[in-house]
């Protein structure tokens, strides 16, 4: 919780230890690449590195951490204010096939007699480039060009006009707050208050505007999907499509037998879908579900209206009252997460209006549904693509939002669970036991989250807990003591 501290960059809410982190680490740069105290903002929020050997232990520690667990800035939606925000030098958003320049003559002058820091600071000095009154020569004698010589002592205003706009220039698309887009805090399809709550629209994605709003945490873990099946293709730009979506699991002693997804536009139509799924893709209905909405919304245009009609309405409160809360998150305690990060990541893309509608009455879910139904009989399963963009899906959890339960459910999920050959022979036995005297057969997570209820007293569960992973002193375990 130390980072959170740390890269919490507003002032009023920013610790007195954070600003003596800042003056150490500006201090003990790296030798390579050169870098002057003027030039240094945040090591977060820059390309240089810190000289951790000699740090004390508290911030060597917290640098260790931070690469470990992925720490960086990345923002999906950045606003113009934000991008204006972040640092002029060494900025981590610059085109890595370029060569960049932090220390010329002309750099110099802009930190020290410019007095430029941020990207605002750059916008502001290159803007008389585009003025008609501004000359291309050292000698210009535009009012900005004037008031930098007689105000600042620049000997030069146009080259360091000219830096800054290469600054700028070498800036990934993504980050030049010259190409930003002012987009509003609420836009009219996305409004919190709908008037009917079984009709949901998608909301779009508000923009980042703080700073420390922007650090996210476990980017390490891979957003890519690793299938590697071609793009589905999409059809043209149409008015409007109205679609029903549905999914199917048929378990056998609680065993699951077969998956299916369906989606139905109209009776006999060519552009039904009929798909039979993995286990592994859809182990639930509710995945099921959203892989049907996300086979939809691949082969639309992204322009076109969409209007997806369910029984169900998991997947729309799904992608609209928890998807942020679960993008803030970093998705970490969802269950098989991939369908729906993939979902999202296509409705974070799209232009036109998605609608989720949530119908029990409409005959077009069940016909969805004897799709899906269909598609579970069919010999060979479908490859699902579910390749997730970076730039529609934010890698982590928000680090702003990180509590310590959070943080520790986190790193769990990082690391592969350890299997022990007698915990899984016990799994088997009850397994086993159950299914004789019950004709059930519970899955592992069941029976874990059935061991571990508070209606059971505290000295049962342990029982039950060493039980299971054969931890009481009693069997085998005296074999090998003479």
């Amino acid at each position: 919780m130390k980072l959170k501290s740390y890269l919490e960059l507003d002032p009023s809410k920013r610790a007195q230890w954070c600003y003596v982190a800042d003056a150490r680490f500006s201090n003990h740069t790296l030798k390579a690449p050169k870098v002057d105290t003027e030039s240094i903002v945040n090591p977060f929020l820059q390309t240089w590195k810190v000289k951790k050997s000699v740090l004390n232990a508290g911030l060597k520690d917290m640098l260790t951490v931070a690469k470990k667990f992925g720490v960086k800035f990345a923002a999906m939606t950045p606003s113009k204010e934000l991008l204006m925000e972040l640092p002029m030098w060494h900025h981590f958003g610059e085109d890595p096939s370029k060569r960049h320049v932090n220390n010329s003559k002309s750099c110099r002058c802009l930190r020290q007699n410019h007095g430029a820091i941020n990207m605002e600071d750059a916008v502001k000095i290159s803007a008389r480039l585009t003025s008609p009154s501004h000359g291309e020569k050292a000698t210009c004698n535009c009012l900005a060009c004037a008031d930098d010589r007689t105000r600042r002592g620049c000997t030069n205003p146009h080259s360091c006009a000219m830096t800054a706009r290469t600054k700028l220039d070498k800036l990934l698309p993504r980050w030049d707050p010259r190409k930003a887009t002012c987009t509003e805090d609420s836009d009219s399809d996305s409004e919190s208050e709908e008037e009917d709550e079984n009709k949901i629209t998608f909301p779009r994605p508000l923009p980042t505007t703080k700073v420390s709003d922007g650090f996210r945490i476990f980017t390490n873990t891979p957003t890519m999907s690793a299938n590697a099946n071609p793009a589905p293709r999409r059809r043209g730009l149409e008015a409007r499509v109205h679609a029903s979506f549905a999914g199917s699991v048929t378990r056998k002693n609680s065993e699951i037998k077969s998956v299916g997804a369906g989606v139905w536009l109209s009776t006999g139509s060519e552009l039904n879908i009929s798909l039979k799924l993995s286990e592994e893709s859809a182990p639930t209905r509710q995945s099921a579900e959203t892989i049907a909405a996300l086979a939809k919304i691949q082969t639309t245009h992204r322009g076109t209206e969409v209007e997806l009609e369910s029984e169900r309405g998991f997947v729309a409160k799904a992608m609209t009252k928890h998807l942020r809360r679960w993008e803030d998150t970093g998705w970490i305690g969802v269950v098989n997460p991939s369908p729906l990060k993939a979902l999202a990541s296509e409705l974070n893309q799209r232009t036109g209006k998605t609608t989720f509608i949530i119908s029990e009455d409409s005959p077009g879910p069940d016909a969805a549904l004897l799709l899906s139904k269909a598609g579970e009989v069919k010999e060979e399963i479908d490859e699902v693509y579910m390749k997730i963009r970076p730039r529609n899906a934010l890698p982590g959890a928000k680090l702003s939002k990180l509590t310590q339960s959070l943080a520790y459910k986190g790193i769990k999920q990082m690391r592969a669970p350890i299997s022990r050959k007698a915990t899984d022979e016990n799994i088997l036995l009850v397994q086993a036991a159950i299914l004789a005297n019950f004709r059930y057969q519970p899955t592992p997570s069941a029976i874990w989250k059935k061991a571990r209820q508070r209606e059971i007293l505290p000295n049962i569960r342990n029982f039950l807990w060493k039980s299971i992973h054969n931890a009481h002193r009693i069997g085998k375990y005296w074999n090998h003591i003479p």
